[in-house]
């Protein structure tokens, strides 16, 4: 009896477990044939969890397959929202045989079924939850002890069958999510409390495919220069065990520099909450965690530095040097390429940093890339 109740539960996580459920079920009382399903009659509409004794492919492929709610000997019975239990409801054969149940749809596939032992218990969406043990007219008519001996098993199948309605939301907020985030044209990860990547969207694989800047290693995300990985791990960290803690962490942001494509990469790190945070149920995460969001800003342009030029009073040249510092160029090859001396650059470098309040490259940068110093 324990073994099935356990194969309800463990179905209700895991949609292939279903066909073991009703099997263990069916086995109970040495039977054979026996389905999980969701009907409406009235709207001819239904579904199968779970089948036992007969193939429920070559019953769905028929042509009037789709029809048999309306066909149903045993409709009059079953249609209701309410909670009870069919003993044996044993068919005449003449009245079997007659019917388009049988001659449509399941005479085709070779399945007989006279009787019928069924429990109708769960209402969801309009369609009644039943499960249903079938036998032919070779069997012996279900009996009050066999339906005594099931009963026990149907609150157990109700709360399994409540909790698969809950885990089907779950997985649709969950896929939603992950569609969402593949979509998005930057690269995002998702860590969990050790730092292991548990979800990275298709941009974020293609980017550890290249691993110019950030690669996986050891399960684990990581920059490709040391210096660099030394700061993302260290941001990982400190956000892991504030957010370990429970603590309302701040954003942290980081740039990375691919000095060969002359590209600049902004990486935003956010706390994921234990409770009370719309990323907790990401990418089946039940734990605190770490989403990392990374921007990348290859042809940082011109319009953006213009407008930033504008808002903090930035000169022409400034805003000319500050141009290309954010499209990855360092101030030697800005030297080479225009003939002003580093000298030069490092004068209109620290105006920047008065008029911008910053106090470094990477915190000017960032400024520029996201508005946050």
């Amino acid at each position: 009896m324990l073994d099935v109740i356990s194969a309800f539960y463990e179905a209700a996580a895991d949609d292939s477990l279903w066909d073991q459920a009703v099997s263990k079920y069916a086995h109970l009382v040495g039977r054979n044939q026996g389905c999980l399903q969701f009907v409406d009659y009235k709207q001819n509409e239904f579904e199968y969890l779970g089948v036992t004794g007969w193939n429920v492919d070559d019953f769905l492929s028929h042509p009037h397959a789709d029809e048999w709610p309306s066909h149903d000997p045993w409709a009059h019975l079953l249609e209701t929202k309410e909670t009870h239990y069919i003993g044996s409801s044993r068919l005449p054969q003449s009245e079997y045989y007659d019917s388009l149940f049988y001659n449509e749809l399941t005479k085709p596939i070779g399945w007989e079924l006279h009787d019928l032992l069924a429990a109708v218990f769960y209402d969801r969406d309009n369609l009644t939850g039943i499960l249903v043990l079938y036998s032919d007219h070779q069997d012996r008519p279900f009996s009050a002890e066999e339906e005594k001996t099931l009963r026990p098993l149907y609150s157990h199948i109700k709360n399994a069958l409540s909790l698969h309605s809950k885990f089907d939301e779950v997985r649709m907020v969950r896929h939603a999510q992950e569609s969402l985030l593949h979509q998005s044209p930057n690269a995002v990860f998702v860590l969990n409390p050790n730092g292991k990547i548990v979800f990275l969207n298709r941009k974020a694989e293609a980017m550890c495919a290249e691993a110019d800047v950030l690669a996986i290693r050891d399960g684990k995300l990581s920059a490709k220069h040391n210096d660099s990985n030394a700061r993302l791990q260290r941001a990982i960290h400190n956000l892991k065990q504030m957010n370990l803690g429970n603590l309302q962490a701040e954003i942290d942001q980081m740039l990375l520099f691919d000095e060969g494509e002359h590209s600049i990469y902004s990486l935003r790190l956010m706390p994921v909450q234990k409770s009370g945070d719309r990323y907790s149920k990401l990418a089946g995460m039940h734990a605190s965690g770490i989403i990392v969001h990374v921007s990348d800003h290859r042809f940082l342009g011109e319009k953006q530095v213009l407008l930033f030029q504008d808002h903090y009073g930035l000169t022409q040249a400034e805003g000319k040097l500050l141009l290309k510092l954010g499209n990855g160029k360092t101030l030697n090859s800005i030297a080479d390429s225009t003939g002003v001396s580093v000298h030069t650059l490092r004068t209109q470098i620290k105006s920047i940093f008065e008029k911008t309040d910053t106090h470094s490259q990477n915190q000017l940068i960032q400024l520029l890339l996201t508005g946050i110093g």
